[in-house]
């Protein structure tokens, strides 16, 4: 029998990565109940593409839902759901009546998030009902008044705040706001996404409470809150946790961080310069005008061999030889004060930026463009984000405080393993299973998959990555002695060998499955 709380009182983070991070943390859970260690978990903290995951097993929580029944839910959702390509199509229709008036990619995205995956709940969700396991939440986003995270909570701590230092909101408030726009805020990364702006794009309720609470967090903050992805500020959400259960760290046994940040690949390549031709610039603004004049004396000419119609739809056949010179007219026009307007925002360098670069050509034009956009992207992408990644786990792997109680599992680790030796050879990773991971590590961070078998190689991943980890948890204070293995570990030490050792021909045996539970 399992002893109860092997660990004690587990903390999870769950990272982002778009749809890749949401299948592997999906294996990471399913892993975690196959253990009965899921029950354990009371602080749960996500990012970007882990709040899909996170959310919406906490929601199935509250809905009562055996974790089978949320895994091949949530399993088919990812396979079937496309959002940005959903969204796209939700352009075209009306707008949301949310207090903006904006559409635009982020909020189509959330329309998408509430209708495909959060079944169109709200944040008062987890105040409501009967308690779950989990006590704490937190799903990350990141703002960009004070450049600090912010945090969409649900604590059992009276005084937590629910957004940070600078800019807080009430529970009232909070219990108001929609989960898809909360999942919005927190995966709408750099380049990809528009900033959300707090609150004035979130979708407040048809009630007197939600204009209530609208009407006084806009009082409040004052400017609208630009919120982007969690990730900008820390991907991992290992920050967060911590801060979030100060000062309660000491009543957690575990604190396990599961994370989709790949391996440090060659991520940037400067892209192959184009040809550099002759077309200048300037000669843009010859055609421009020579296009202008041709069209204006089109018109003219038209006009005054056909005569100008009088009646709209009595003489709608002679209106049409006038359509064309018409629309090109109407359309330069606009297109040049599209880019007068671009210009002017552009930064002033002692005159009119115009002078600089109109002996440019384009080509060379679009290749500069071209490379301070990419550039850009890998910087806000990986550049940085490796970076702040490396600080928070020095700050916490390093701490004493910490000491034996972390248990980071990383994508990419089966990579890195090392071979074992007998008798704990059925520690180093098949070459079936080095396969699925290398296939998980080195899926981009998107919002769709392109391949059937790419989820199940991530939930593949997620599940042997935190099986194997476990394991050497359990091992490291036993100097890798299988004999020395406390009694009140024993059981899960076998169970998670016996599963493990099940993955070793097959990665994919136990994503389509269900175990019994751990006796």
């Amino acid at each position: 029998m399992l002893t109860q709380q092997p660990f004690g009182k587990i903390a999870l983070s769950l990272s982002g990565g778009g749809y890749r991070a949401a299948g592997f943390h999906l294996g990471v859970l399913d892993m975690l109940d196959r253990l009965d260690l899921l029950k354990d978990v009371l602080a749960l903290s996500t990012v970007s593409g882990g709040t899909f995951t996170g959310m919406r097993y906490a929601l199935s929580q509250k809905a009562g839902e055996p974790f089978r029944v949320f895994f091949e839910k949530f399993k088919g959702d990812l396979l079937s759901v496309n959002i940005v390509d959903l969204a796209l199509a939700k352009l075209t229709k009306g707008a949301p009546a949310i207090p903006s008036g904006r559409w635009d990619v982020i909020t189509a995205c959330a329309q998408i998030y509430d209708e495909k995956f959060f079944a169109r709940q709200r944040f008062n969700v987890f105040w409501e009902g009967p308690a779950i396991h989990l006590t704490e939440l937190i799903f990350n986003a990141t703002e960009f008044r004070t450049a600090v995270a912010f945090r969409f909570q649900k604590s059992e701590k009276p005084l937590a705040r629910i957004g940070n230092g600078n800019v807080s909101i009430s529970t009232d408030q909070a219990r108001q706001l929609r989960l898809a726009d909360i999942a919005a805020a927190s995966s709408c990364f750099p380049g990809g996404f528009e900033p959300l702006s707090f609150p004035d794009d979130f979708d407040w309720p048809d009630t007197a409470e939600g204009a209530a609470a609208l009407k006084e967090v806009q009082a409040e903050i004052g400017t609208p809150l630009p919120l982007m992805d969690g990730g900008v500020y820390d991907n991992q959400g290992m920050g967060s946790l911590i801060l979030g259960l100060k000062p309660r760290l000491k009543d957690f046994g575990l604190f396990i961080f599961s994370d989709t940040n790949p391996e440090a690949h060659d991520f940037y390549h400067l892209p192959k310069p184009r040809p550099q031709g002759w077309l200048r610039l300037w000669h843009l603004k010859v055609i421009w005008w020579f296009l202008l004049i041709l069209a204006l004396l089109t018109l003219a000419v038209t006009a005054r061999f056909t005569g100008v119609p009088r009646h709209l739809t009595r003489d709608l056949l002679h209106w049409l030889p006038l359509v064309l010179p018409l629309a090109t007219v109407v359309a330069l026009v606009w297109l040049r004060r599209k880019i007068a307007v671009a210009l002017c925002r552009a930064p002033k360098v002692e005159g009119s930026v115009w002078r600089f670069v109109k002996n440019l050509k384009v080509n060379q034009f679009i290749d500069m463009m071209e490379l301070r956009i990419s550039s850009l992207l890998a910087l806000t992408s990986s550049v940085f984000m490796r970076r702040i990644r490396q600080m928070v786990y020095t700050s916490v792997l390093n701490n004493e405080d910490f000491k034996g109680r972390t248990l980071p599992v990383s994508i990419y680790n089966l990579l890195e393993a090392k071979p074992w030796l007998p008798p704990l050879e059925w520690l180093t990773p098949t070459p079936a299973m080095l396969e699925a991971a290398r296939a998980a590590d080195t899926l981009p961070t998107t919002l769709w998959f392109t391949a059937p078998e790419q989820l199940p190689h991530l939930i593949a991943a997620g599940q042997i990555t935190i099986c194997r980890k476990v394991i050497l948890h359990i091992l490291s204070p036993c100097e890798n002695n299988p004999d020395k293995v406390p009694p009140n570990l024993l059981p899960l030490y076998e169970r998670a060998r016996t599963l493990l050792q099940k993955l070793a021909a097959d990665p994919c045996a136990l994503v389509g499955t269900s175990e019994p539970a751990l006796q």
